[in-house]
C-alpha cells in the first residue's frame, strides 16, 4: 500500500506477508516467502533489514513493513530528471520455528536515502538496526 501524505513527495509505504507450509518442508523452502513469485524470507537487505540474510526460518513467517519516503525535490539535468530522497523504516516479522513454542517478536528499523533517474532507475542505500547488530545495504529498487 502506498498513500501519500499531504503532497505526492511524501508517502507512508507498508507491506504485510503471511505465508504458512504445510507438511514436512525443506529448511531451504523454511527460508523463503512462497507464492508465484519467490523471495527470501525475514533476515536481509529486504525484510528484516538489521539481520543477517535469511536469519529466522520457519514453516509459519508473519511480516510487516513501514516506510516513510520524502522526495523533497527533483534534479533537471538536461532530458534527465534526478530525485533524491530520504526514508526511515520499521521492520517487523514473527516465525514460528517447527517444535517449539517461545516465538519472539523481530523487530528492526533504520534510516535511508535513494535516488531516483528518470522514474526508471533506483538506487538505495539502508542501514537496518536490530537488537543482534546491523547491516548496510546497497541496492537498486524499493524492499517493496
Amino acid at each position: 500500500f502506498y498513500r501519500p501524505i499531504g503532497t505526492p513527495k511524501v508517502v507512508l509505504a507498508n507491506q504485510f506477508i503471511a505465508d504458512a507450509i504445510l507438511g514436512d518442508a525443506p529448511l531451504v523452502s523454511q527460508g523463503e516467502f512462497g507464492g508465484l513469485f519467490v523471495r527470501e524470507g525475514i533476515g536481509g537487505r529486504d525484510t528484516g533489514r538489521g539481520y543477517f540474510r535469511r536469519r529466522f526460518v520457519g514453516p509459519i513467517k508473519l511480516y510487516t513493513s513501514v516506510e516513510l519516503r520524502v522526495e523533497p525535490f527533483e534534479l533537471k539535468i538536461k532530458k534527465r530528471t534526478l530525485s533524491p530522497g530520504l526514508k526511515t523504516f520499521m521492520d517487523v516479522g514473527y516465525v514460528r520455528e517447527r517444535g517449539t513454542d517461545d516465538a519472539r517478536p523481530i523487530i528492526s528499523g533504520g534510516p535511508g536515502f535513494y535516488f531516483v533517474w528518470d522514474r526508471f532507475f533506483l538506487l538505495r542505500v539502508d542501514a537496518g538496526f536490530s537488537p543482534e547488530g546491523f547491516g548496510v545495504y546497497v541496492t537498486t529498487d524499493h524492499a517493496f
